[in-house]
Parts: C-alpha cells; structure tokens; sequence
C-alpha cells in the first residue's frame, strides 16, 4: 500500500512538473513569435527548471539556443542606439558564442566594431579640438579597442600621449616655481603658478592640494588684518577716516574680495595698528628677507621666541577681548 501511495506521488509530481514546463514553452513561443526574445528566454529557463530532462531535449534546447541569441543581439542593437559600441561588440561575441552560425550576430559584430571605431575616433578629435587631451586619448584607445588595425587612430593616440607628456612636464615645471614662492611665503604669487600649472593638466592633483594650503594661508592674512582692526577697537569708518584707505576697499580686503593688498595699505595700517610693516606684507604673501622679519620680532614677541601664525591669531584674540572688557569697565564708571 505504501510503495502504491509513494508511486502515485511521484507520478503526480512528474505530471504537475510537465504540465507547468508545457505552459511556459508554450508562453515562450508566443514572445518568440511576438519578437520578445528576452521574455522567450525566461520563459524556456523556467521550463527546464519545471522540467531538468528537457536539457536532453534538441528541439527545447535549439529553441532555448535561438531565444538567447536574439535577445544578445536586441542588446547589442539598444547599446548600439546609446554608442556604446564596446559593450554591444560583447553581446555579439556572446551570441556567436551561443550560435557560432548566426549571420545576424556575425554582421552585427563586424558593424559594431567598424562604426564604433569611427565614432571613437571623432570623439577623440573634438575633445583634442578642445584641448581635453586626457577624453581625447581615452576615446582612441577604445577605438583601437574595436579596431587595432586603424591606422589614424595609432598616429593620433601617439601624437597626443606626446602632447601629455610635454604638457605635463611644463605643469610640473610651474609647480617647482610654485614650491619655491611657497618656501618664501610668498602665498600670491604660489596662488599664481599653481593656478597655471592647474591651466595645462587639470589633473595636476598636486597643484589642486598645494593651492588649497595657499589659500588657507592668505584667508588666514585677512583674519588677522580683522583681528588687528577688532583689537584696535575700529570700525571701517574708522580706519578710513584715519588713513585715507576708503570703507569698501578695507572691506573688501577683509573678506578676501582683493586678493593681495598694495604695499602702501599695508604700511598704513601697519602704522594705524601699531604693528610692524614687515609682518603684514608678509601675512599678505609678499616676500621679506629674514634680517626685516628678526627686526619686526623686536618687543613683546621676542620674549616668547618665533611665535606661529595660530599663536599670534590666539594672542591677538585675546588681547581683543581684554580690550573689549576694559572697555566695558570704563562704561560703566
């Protein structure tokens, strides 16, 4: 009774099994027929999942083989619609390899790489037309990618990896200017060479990063031109009134509108602030000899020894609110 019962369970389940891969044949030849290959393809899949014995199956399997290298080649065609060129040559490899006897993909695969090879190669000459040397090169590789036996492409691809490296070189060299006006805190001018060197290779990461520092270094000039101002207990009016430097102009100095101050701003406010000429100019990135900067240490500073730029900041700070309490002392007597 019990060998009777499991035989029937099986049978059942053999029956259910072929019933459901005979529905999703027949659903896969309708999206066959209805020009839906990739749909086909599931369909078949889920078949032979229903059914394993199908895989002994040649007319199932060149249907499944059929389905699959028209769906590979319906890719191909969609890449090749968004001229990705490389990508549908693959599909079309891929279909070939399932039906090494496909026209369609064979054809396919040879228009692939012949168009994709000129479209690559036109790509590349508007990009070197706009001096964007680095697209320009990426798009001859993949066009002697699809097509190594493309003459122009080799010519032009070697042209402008000469070009790069010419190019580079004279970035570099205008970063070694740049280091140098670095080392002399002579931050504008850094500012300057490196923005050049950034001009020829955009991607001088280098340069990008020093240029960065030259800017922290000249933002922290403006804070202290401010500090200095603040400590002093003046308004921009104030100033103005005192050294014929106008309001917008100090303002603007302040916020970093005005890059580098003149020399002769300097040495008013310099005199206005009670400070030494030298260390302005130097804080605003002109460069100044070593002999003026241990003159301009003279006083308060050289008990302390070379102070840093975030010490004078923080004394400078101080001294402000020191004032700013004294002041609010005597408003009150």
């Amino acid at each position: 009774m019990k060998i009777a019962t499991l035989l029937w369970i099986a049978f059942a389940c053999a029956l259910t099994s072929g019933c459901a891969a005979s529905k999703h044949i027949k659903q896969g030849d309708l999206f066959v027929q209805q020009g839906r290959p990739g749909q086909a393809v599931a369909e078949y899949k889920a078949a032979l999942a229903s059914k394993e014995s199908l895989s002994q199956d040649p007319v199932f399997i060149r249907k499944l083989a059929g389905a699959e290298t028209n769906a590979l080649c319906e890719d191909a065609d969609t890449f090749i619609s968004r001229n990705e060129w490389v990508d549908a040559a693959a599909r079309y490899q891929q279909a070939l390899k399932t039906n090494k006897d496909c026209m369609s993909a064979a054809e396919g695969l040879a228009r692939a790489r012949k168009d994709g090879a000129k479209w690559h190669y036109q790509q590349a000459m508007d990009c070197a037309n706009k001096a964007e040397l680095n697209d320009a090169i990426r798009h001859l590789r993949v066009s002697l990618e699809l097509d190594p036996q493309n003459q122009d492409a080799q010519d032009a691809l070697s042209n402008l990896e000469q070009t790069k490296t010419q190019l580079l070189r004279r970035a570099n060299d205008q970063y070694g200017l740049a280091l140098g006006h670095a080392k002399d805190k002579d931050w504008q001018k850094t500012a300057d060479t490196l923005a050049k060197a950034i001009k020829i290779d955009k991607n001088h990461f280098l340069a990008r990063a020093k240029l960065c520092e030259a800017a922290r270094q000249m933002a922290k000039a403006r804070e202290q031109l401010r500090s200095l101002r603040e400590v002093s207990s003046l308004t921009l009016r104030a100033v103005e009134d005192r050294t014929g430097v106008s309001n917008p102009y100090l303002s603007q100095l302040e916020s970093g509108k005005i890059r580098q101050p003149s020399p002769v701003v300097l040495h008013k406010l310099a005199e206005l602030y009670g400070v030494p000429y030298q260390t302005l100019m130097e804080k605003a990135g002109y460069p100044v000899p070593e002999s003026a900067k241990t003159d301009a240490s003279a006083g308060l500073f050289q008990r302390f020894g070379r102070l840093s730029q975030d010490e004078e900041q923080s004394l400078l700070e101080y001294l402000s609110f020191l004032r700013s309490r004294s002041s609010r002392g005597r408003g009150k007597r």
